[in-house]
């Protein structure tokens, strides 16, 4: 009984996890319905090449992701729906497409591939995970009796659809992948790219240095360097448009409102026996989560009540923290050991020069001053790698596990982390305890209540009406104490100013005739009204449009040639050296241990072309003149790693070319599909949905 009954009660769970493996399209898509052709565009949300997309299919798909974020515990915005409404029509729309390519590429999967992916010796993980015998391996007679079971042919048929897909896909992606070229070239250079470093001396001017008020720039000047990058100032059709809103934010009688809900459930949730079905029957606004917690993970006014006297049993609220309703009951109580320690630390980016340091050190060296030289945390590099007295819970887990378990005033290390290796010594350790507890913390969050949001749409529809009917939008806003504000989007854009993501707004611009006036618009925060000023054909930008954008930028490129000029003098005098340091009034620096991930320099900030240019030369060999993003400089090789291609062990190879292998068939198929796209004739009718 006890499989098959859970396996009924978690059908939906299932089909949710078929969702998250592929994209969230394949469980919900009825296959017929993509198929369609020629339907009228009154039942499609979209075509390709005249292939229909349904609007049912797209609203099922829509509705399917919208419900599950709402069984999670979100409250789904209107924003929220327009990026779900965007994933959906995006994945149909390539779905078809990568359809279309694969039926001309011949791919096709048999029947007898689907079985094998489900009954096979190696079933596919869906099936695995769906059907686990909890040992790692599978239960192979709920699988049989599921698959047979009359009752769950539609849940079979879904499941099958995917896995063709899903098979389909892998011999796809197959044939993009030998398009793929990894060459012994690009392995060793990625491997230097990694762990290659690099000392130098180097000489530079910044431009910050230059005062923008010392730098004059002409109509003539701006001019020209809008037309030589004038590419770079297209623009789509864009919108001009002036809004009125109104707020919808809570008032303090909807804090009572909400209060008083919580305080009627008050003895229900005290008594509960199933605390996760009392969240989802009652509507909390997060789900049931049974993880023991210290203090740090409540708000402010919970952390100080829960943990003034914890006991298991104790029912707190209605409580008002953190913009919601609180009803919690403390489920749990225990004590964890905890530490503070003061521990100083050497960070590096490489193995190799963390464990050079660690020989210094163990031979007698000061590790305050090594850490000063050479450690990536320029916080406590200069304070020698003293990273005072802190809770340990306050590091990452690595490096917290070392601290807490090394032996006081020894060296530890390396030791890696996300940031890099560190060598560690702990000075003091103190152990105290921590007081975490499981609670049943059900909430609801200080929503306006119906009734104003009802007032305030009112107020809206009123001002939309009589601004429509004299045609004066900024006078009627006047009347009703409104504000109107001016702004501006381009078509496709994601998101407007001021006012945020909003499809319904950029439906009504795009069918909008000048001076028009829409209807009211609920946003997640506010009821808008708009009224379109003026729509601009696709084209450039103009110089007066661009100015206060021009204008920098063209100061900064005059800065560039003004430096560049006054290297070349001077270079042409001293070369590089202490002579040029002193003609252009300014030091000789020095940088160690650079590498193409780690190319911040001092004085400069991060300079892209600096290690590239250490990479091109030899030891004691000086660059020429290099205009870089934050200056003019010019760098001298004075020593590097000893890396090659020898010194690349041949576990690190074949990861190297693993992962070059991945980042060029992503590439690929990125490519491939906006080459389809773009060839494709794709039309949107979801305006005509308001969707």
């Amino acid at each position: 009984m006890g499989v098959m009954n859970k396996m009924r009660e978690s059908t939906a769970a299932i089909l949710w996890i078929l969702v998250i493996a592929f994209g969230g399209i394949w469980v919900f898509t009825d296959s017929g319905a993509m198929d369609v052709i020629g339907r009228s565009n009154a039942l499609n949300v979209a075509t390709v090449d005249g292939e229909a997309i349904e609007r049912e299919q797209f609203q099922n798909l829509l509705n399917n992701y919208i419900q599950q974020a709402q069984q999670n515990g979100q409250e789904v915005t209107q924003a929220m729906r327009d990026q779900y409404s965007d994933l959906v029509f995006n994945a149909l729309i390539e779905r078809k497409l990568r359809e279309r390519e694969m039926k001309k590429l011949g791919i096709q999967v048999t029947d007898q591939e689907v079985i094998d992916m489900v009954f096979g010796a190696t079933p596919d993980p869906i099936i695995l995970q769906s059907f686990s015998d909890g040992k790692g391996g599978i239960n192979r007679t709920a699988l049989k009796n599921f698959w047979e079971n009359a009752e769950r042919r539609p849940q079979v048929l879904q499941i099958q659809d995917y896995l063709r897909e899903k098979r389909a896909q892998e011999k796809l992606d197959k044939l993009l992948e030998a398009t793929v070229r990894i060459s012994d070239a690009d392995v060793v250079e990625e491997y230097l790219r990694r762990n290659q470093t690099y000392s130098a001396e180097y000489i530079a001017l910044r431009y910050a240095d230059i005062q923008d008020k010392s730098v004059t720039i002409s109509d003539a000047e701006l001019r020209s360097y809008y037309n030589e990058n004038k590419e770079e100032f297209k623009r789509k059709k864009s919108y001009s448009f002036l809004f009125a809103a109104k707020q919808t934010t809570a008032t303090p009688a909807d804090s009572a409102r909400v209060r008083n809900e919580l305080g009627a459930l008050r003895e229900s949730f005290a008594n509960a026996k199933d605390y996760r079905s009392f969240f989802t029957q009652n509507n909390s606004m997060a789900p049931f989560d049974s993880t023991y917690r210290d203090k740090s993970q409540f708000g402010p006014v919970l952390a100080n009540t829960l943990f003034a006297n914890p006991a298991v049993g104790t029912v707190v609220g209605p409580i008002a923290d953190a913009g919601a309703f609180h009803l919690v009951k403390i489920l749990g109580v225990k004590s964890d050991p905890a530490y503070t320690a003061r521990a100083s630390h050497i960070l590096v980016e490489q193995e190799a020069k963390a464990k050079e340091l660690m020989a210094q050190l163990q031979a007698g060296g000061d590790f305050a001053a090594l850490a000063k030289a050479n450690s990536k945390d320029s916080g406590s590099g200069q304070n020698g790698g003293d990273l005072g007295e802190a809770p340990t819970a306050n590091y990452v887990p690595e490096f917290r596990k070392a601290v807490e378990t090394a032996p006081l005033n020894q060296l530890v290390g390396p030791v890696k982390t996300q940031f890099g290796y560190h060598i560690i010594k702990v000075a003091t350790r103190t152990a105290t305890t921590s007081s975490k507890i499981q609670v049943a913390n059900f909430m609801r969050s200080i929503d306006v209540g119906a009734e104003a949001v009802d007032r305030i749409r009112k107020s809206m529809e009123d001002f939309q009406y009589f601004a429509t009917e004299a045609n004066d939008f900024r006078a009627e806003a006047k009347k009703q104490k409104l504000q109107v504000q001016n702004t501006s989007v381009e078509e496709g854009a994601n998101t407007i100013p001021l006012l945020g993501p909003s499809r319904a707004i950029m439906n009504f611009l795009a069918k909008a005739k000048p001076n028009q006036i829409s209807d009211v618009v609920e946003l997640d925060d506010k009821m808008v009204v708009v009224q379109l000023i003026e729509g601009k054909p696709e084209g450039y930008k103009s110089v007066e449009e661009l100015k206060t954008v021009l204008e920098p930028r063209a100061r900064n490129e005059k800065k560039k040639k003004m430096l560049e000029e006054r290297f070349r003098t001077a270079m042409t005098k001293n070369g590089f050296g202490n002579g040029l340091a002193q003609a252009l009034k300014t030091n000789v620096n020095t940088a160690t241990d650079l590498t193409y991930n780690n190319a911040l320099i001092q004085t400069l900030g991060r300079e892209a072309k600096f290690v590239g240019a250490l990479s091109a030369l030899k030891p004691g060999q000086s660059s020429g003149i290099i205009v870089g993003e934050n200056g003019v400089y010019v760098v001298k090789l004075t020593g590097k790693g000893n890396f090659n291609a020898s010194t690349m062990k041949p576990d690190e190879k074949a990861e190297i070319v693993q992962t070059l292998r991945q980042q060029g068939l992503q590439q690929v198929k990125t490519r491939w599909m906006e080459q389809l796209r773009e060839k494709a004739e794709i039309e949107d009718f979801r305006s005509n949905f308001n969707l």
